[in-house]
């Protein structure tokens, strides 16, 4: 797949042409939706937050994103606006759909099952493109581990939790992933899941990834709050099906996104 936006753009023509488009997620989709706007927004350099934590989504970069966001839509299959996290793995399970993005569950449920064994196969796997980001725009999937404060038992809790991020007890779950996530220790870059399947090696290092939810700025409740409410999603649809204007979707978001803000600095 190409790295920069217009090969991107001319290539999902093609397949349009051929009648094997590529759908990726517009509709309230927390992780493929929000995936792909933060994708879109990242490789043209854009971002929620600057460093300081300022919301900064109504900028030169978002439009251009929108813009492109927009020429692009035409090429999806019918109805990516109300998808949800699972409408791209049956769409393209059923090869109605030929690229898309999504963790590598989907590979291995291909992979796994013999009715879907021959997709799997002529799939191939690439990390997400660069577009005039320096470094593929794509953020690491990331399992928190966490103690509550009211923890009747706190230091066993703690325990436990440096006891399963050992390596007898932490590189064989590691390994049943499959892939779906990397290790956020690098003692596990060596891991026998990343050794098994070419398909997946690629994305042994994606825990090394600048890009989060709320890029560029502080991670907060706020930043997660945009995510959980779509802002960044009902944006581009909103641009991409022709009910805003990228100048008033990308004004209009901003406008969203600084009330979190501002009840996060009450």
């Amino acid at each position: 797949m190409p790295e920069d936006h217009a090969g991107i753009l001319d290539l999902c023509q093609k397949l349009h042409k051929a009648g094997k488009p590529a759908g990726f997620a517009l509709g309230n989709a927390k992780g493929d939706g929000n995936g792909f706007a933060n994708w879109a927004l990242w490789s043209h350099n854009g971002s929620l937050l600057d460093e300081e934590g300022n919301v900064v989504i109504n900028s030169k970069e978002t439009i251009a994103a929108l813009n492109w966001v927009k020429q692009l839509y035409p090429t999806f299959i019918a109805g990516t606006t109300s998808w949800n996290d699972v409408s791209n793995n049956r769409a393209y399970s059923s090869q109605e759909i030929s690229l898309t993005a999504n963790g590598v569950s989907l590979y291995f449920s291909l992979k796994n099952d013999p009715a879907t064994k021959a997709i799997a196969d002529d799939s191939e796997h690439q990390l997400l493109p660069k577009g005039v980001a320096k470094v593929s725009p794509m953020a690491g999937l990331t399992l928190n581990a966490m103690v509550f404060k009211h923890s009747p038992y706190p230091n066993a809790a703690k325990a436990f939790l440096q006891y399963m991020m050992e390596k007898d007890q932490y590189e064989p779950w590691l390994n049943a992933n499959s892939g779906y996530w990397s290790q956020p220790l690098a003692a596990y870059a060596e891991a026998a899941v990343w050794k098994g399947d070419p398909k997946v090696s690629i994305f042994k290092d994606t825990m090394k990834s600048t890009y989060y939810d709320g890029y560029k700025g502080p991670i907060s409740t706020a930043t997660g709050a945009v995510s959980a409410d779509y802002v960044l999603i009902q944006m581009f649809s909103a641009v991409a099906t022709g009910a805003a204007t990228p100048e008033a979707a990308a004004a209009e978001a901003e406008q969203r996104c600084k009330r979190y803000f501002r009840r996060q600095n009450r």
